[in-house]
């Protein structure tokens, strides 16, 4: 596994000094009104990805079992010792 990384140099300006600029990236008028696509790394992709398979299942997991607690509470006893 490599971890490279690149970096992305943004203009900045002083907030006491200047004004901000009106558009920090010059962006076409066409594509104005537009998403614009974002990227993640593939490994972050299956990261999230699996992160969310597992809280589905665990929230799959909970939810039987409170099913089977609520049954099993609601349920009269079928053997009862004296």
């Amino acid at each position: 596994m490599s971890s490279n990384a690149e970096t992305l140099n943004m203009p900045m300006y002083e907030a006491a000094t200047a004004e901000p600029p009106d558009q920090v990236f010059p962006v076409p008028q066409a594509a104005a009104n537009h998403t614009v696509p974002l990227y993640r790394d593939p490994s972050d992709v299956r990261t999230i990805l699996s992160l969310a398979v597992a809280g589905i299942v665990l929230v799959l997991v909970v939810l039987l079992l409170a099913g089977a607690l609520i049954y099993q509470l609601t349920s009269s006893p079928s053997l009862v010792v004296v």
